[in-house]
């Protein structure tokens, strides 16, 4: 008897394949399909945690009115089935129903369900399957820094740079593998902080397939010895992640101090350094310190100074390295030649910083001044006259400045010679003391007694000037 019943069985089976009237058509987000009995249904969800919704319309396309029994969904959780018609009911010939089947993806794995309907036509029971099968994808985050070893990461992590130099670059692999079953989408990757720069990143929209991966470099470039900080953000089709970039710049550092005559005082690349005052062709001096307060040893190449009057003294001989923590010193000399303010430049390395100085003593200048016009004249020059008529005469204005920076006194003005033809007036009284910027002056007179060009020697002080003057004819 059980040998008959199985026989019946197996015939049965093979009469509900061949008869079954229904026909599934699945619509997904970006496809629709027909599915057989006992085929398959692929959910590909963008990420973990996604939810993913097909619609089932099933539309009976015999002859005859079947009757549905139940609906029946099994399998992983992440399925689920809505929008069934509860209890038994018939779906007359050319007659539709419908489910809605979600994937909440969990995992990244292959996930597997199954979704049933058993159906009645006449006296025939049969089934009619779908198989679901769900999958993801699950970017996985690691970094290589330059000389090291690979390490995973995760969102927030912190991804450490080795101490660069600074004003060079390291940099290290950022490399974005998918560990699902399902392809995913690289969307993009930037950063933050101005030490910090990508290189190599996929464009948008790249797709990675299960078991593949994406990479890109992020270059370190710092510009300061401080620790520092930013941010890569990467985009993948199922979130963002966020990472911190650290590092650190290496070198030397050097603080510079001047000393005079008042204390030490601390000084900064671009700022003047300002020397004690000195008379002329006598000396005054700074002297320069600077420590290595960087994490490196430095090495110092250039030490020189620009200007009138500036030379080093004590200088080290070059090139020099100079360790963590140790102290160079040398001086700056100025020997001024000429009163006044001068200017410099010393240079340390590549530190630059200004140097300023006054040289102490008077300048005398001289000028004589005809109708309102000024004409400078050094010692040994000529004073020139205008012509004038013989028993005529012709004035001038002889002008003393001090231009320096201390007082002089002027003790004797006078000819080398007496004369009849040059005559002086409106002396001052001597001895004169002009303090800086102060002047002072006299008249000088011609009186030509002859035709044609008569000179003489006007003297002040040990200054040597020549007084030139013309005699015209008189007048009718």
């Amino acid at each position: 008897m059980f040998r008959v019943a199985f026989f019946s069985l197996i015939a049965l089976a093979s009469l509900q394949a061949q008869t079954n009237p229904f026909g599934v058509r699945v619509q997904l987000p970006d496809a629709a399909l027909d599915v057989a009995d006992g085929g398959s249904i692929p959910f590909v969800a963008s990420g973990i945690g996604r939810t993913l919704s097909s619609t089932l319309t099933i539309t009976n396309r015999g002859t005859q009115v079947a009757t549905v029994n139940f609906v029946l969904l099994t399998g992983a959780a992440d399925f689920t089935v809505s929008g069934v018609q509860e209890g038994a009911f018939t779906v007359a010939p050319g007659q539709v129903f419908g489910a809605q089947i979600s994937y909440a993806a969990s995992t990244s794995n292959r996930t597997a369900g199954q979704f049933r309907f058993n159906y009645t036509i006449g006296t025939a029971t049969a089934n009619v399957t779908l198989n679901l099968v769900g999958t993801a994808p699950e970017f996985v985050y690691s970094y290589t820094p330059q000389g090291g070893n690979a390490t995973t990461v995760a969102n927030g992590a912190t991804l450490q740079f080795p101490n660069t130099a600074v004003d060079t670059q390291s940099s290290s692999v950022v490399v974005v593998a998918n560990r699902g079953t399902a392809p995913g989408t690289f969307n993009g990757a930037s950063v933050t902080g101005a030490d910090f720069q990508t290189a190599g990143v996929p464009l948008p929209n790249t797709t990675v397939d299960a078991g593949r991966d994406v990479r890109f470099s992020v270059a370190f470039a710092p510009k300061q010895l401080d620790p520092v900080d930013g941010a890569l953000t990467i985009e993948t089709s199922d979130r963002r992640v966020n990472f911190v970039l650290a590092g650190a710049g290496t070198g030397p550092r050097f603080a510079y101090e001047a000393v005079l005559a008042e204390g030490p005082a601390q000084i900064r690349p671009g700022q003047t350094i300002t020397l004690p005052d000195a008379n002329l062709n006598e000396r005054s001096t700074a002297v320069v310190r600077f420590r290595n307060t960087g994490n490196a040893e430095g090495r110092i190449t250039t030490l020189s100074v620009a200007g009138t009057g500036f030379t080093l003294g004590e200088a080290p001989l070059l090139p020099l390295n100079v360790p963590v923590g140790n102290v160079v010193a040398f001086s700056v000399n100025f020997l001024p030649t000429t009163p006044g303010r001068q200017l410099g430049r010393l240079r340390v390395g590549t530190d630059d910083f200004e140097l300023s100085a006054t040289g102490l003593g008077a300048t005398l200048t001289y000028a004589y001044v005809v109708s309102g016009v000024s004409t400078p004249v050094t010692s040994g020059g000529s004073v020139i006259f205008t012509p004038a008529a013989v028993g005529g005469s012709s004035t001038l204005r002889f002008a003393i400045g001090n231009t320096g920076t201390s007082a002089i006194t002027v003790s004797s003005i006078g000819l080398a010679a007496p004369s009849t033809v040059y005559t002086l007036g409106a002396l001052p009284a001597l001895p004169i003391r002009l303090e800086p910027n102060a002047s002072s002056g006299f008249d000088v007179t011609f009186t030509p007694s002859a035709l044609g060009v008569t000179t003489a020697t006007l003297r002040v002080d040990n200054q040597s000037f020549t007084l030139s003057g013309a005699g015209n004819a008189p007048p009718p």
